[in-house]
């Protein structure tokens, strides 16, 4: 329900603490529940992980960017040229 808000084709990654924590790990990135209740928020990496249409990693782009760097970072893992 979460990533839908930003975009239905987003998928988000959900199941147990430690699941998650594996596959924290085995993308290499950093997650920490900060807060408690219903109003807590998740520190996390900020990496976006492209994957292809059969779930292949294609590559990463740095959340920061400005859009017009994020378009034509895109635009390049899309057409192979990474």
């Amino acid at each position: 329900q979460y990533t839908a808000a930003f975009d239905p084709r987003i998928v988000g990654l959900t199941g147990s603490v430690d699941d998650i924590a594996a596959a924290a790990k085995g993308y290499r990135v950093y997650f920490k529940k900060v807060g408690d209740g219903d109003n807590y928020l998740m520190d996390h990496t900020t990496i976006i992980y492209v994957m292809d249409p059969d779930y292949r990693f294609v590559g990463v782009v740095q959340a920061d960017l400005a859009p017009d760097a994020m378009k034509d970072k895109m635009r390049s893992l899309m057409s192979g040229q990474s």
